[in-house]
């Protein structure tokens, strides 16, 4: 669940929505058909959210090795399956924050408060700051307005913002 939220940007409530049946492993995609809301299928948000995402090459490595080690397998099958509810529903992302990856963030040193979205904040700030195109970076998040994407998403980094000081280095306080 963390590698594919820390790749696509794909909100909690679509990680837990996917089947196998939505990975096509030839064409490194990903159909978004569902979202799973307290155990509630959903409809996605909007017609942006419902478009579909390409899979990195290691990401589409590491799923279909986890397809040949999950008992639940077969095409109907939630792709984070939880063993819980043999299958039924897939893992709850919330046990899945409080018990692994936030005790994961703070043994890394991460201090401030961490969930699903910081990873789909993560991507977009990335994506950003390397100078992909705000269409892409839209996109990828599946807004459907660019301005949430710019605005929300799209955060400079510390660097960058030195860094534009530091070409105003010739300007001399004078007291």
């Amino acid at each position: 669940m963390v590698a594919v939220a820390a790749t696509t940007a794909l909100r909690r409530s679509e990680i837990c929505g996917l089947k196998w049946k939505d990975l096509n492993f030839e064409t490194k995609w990903m159909n978004l058909e569902r979202g799973i809301v307290h155990n509630v299928e959903t409809k996605l948000k909007t017609k942006a959210s419902r478009k579909g995402i390409p899979m990195m090459d290691d990401l589409a490595d590491l799923l279909a090795a986890w397809k040949t080690k999950t008992p639940y397998c077969g095409d109907d099958d939630w792709v984070f399956a939880s063993p819980h509810r043999n299958g039924e529903m897939p893992l709850n992302p919330v046990l899945a924050m409080t018990y692994w990856i936030q005790p994961a963030a703070k043994e890394a040193g991460i201090e401030k408060h961490f969930n699903w979205h910081n990873f789909r904040h993560s991507v977009g700030s990335l994506l950003g700051q390397s100078g992909e195109n705000i269409e892409v970076v839209q996109e990828i998040l599946r807004h459907a307005n660019s301005r949430i994407t710019q605005d929300i998403y799209m955060q400079a980094d510390q660097t960058a913002k030195r860094e534009a000081l530091n070409r105003f280095s010739g300007l001399r306080l004078v007291s």
